[in-house]
């Protein structure tokens, strides 16, 4: 790694085509990588909101609050 950061890419996929990808940045692989999921929940929610569940139950996993911040 040359930079004092690191960085976490992901994509997600949806059945439409429309694949979304980004990345978050933290100043560990750790940090990187909890704010990428954290990103994850906030654009699920985002791209489906109030549709998007998980086995029918609307706690998907990701570490996120009502307003989308962690």
């Amino acid at each position: 790694m040359t930079a004092d950061y690191w960085v976490c890419p992901y994509e997600i996929t949806i059945e439409e085509g429309n694949d979304r990808s980004s990345h978050a940045y933290g100043a560990d692989s750790i940090q990187a990588l909890q704010l990428a999921i954290s990103k994850i929940g906030v654009e699920l929610r985002h791209l489906f909101p109030g549709h998007f569940t998980m086995d029918g139950n609307s706690e998907i996993g990701f570490p996120v609050t009502d307003n989308g911040v962690t």
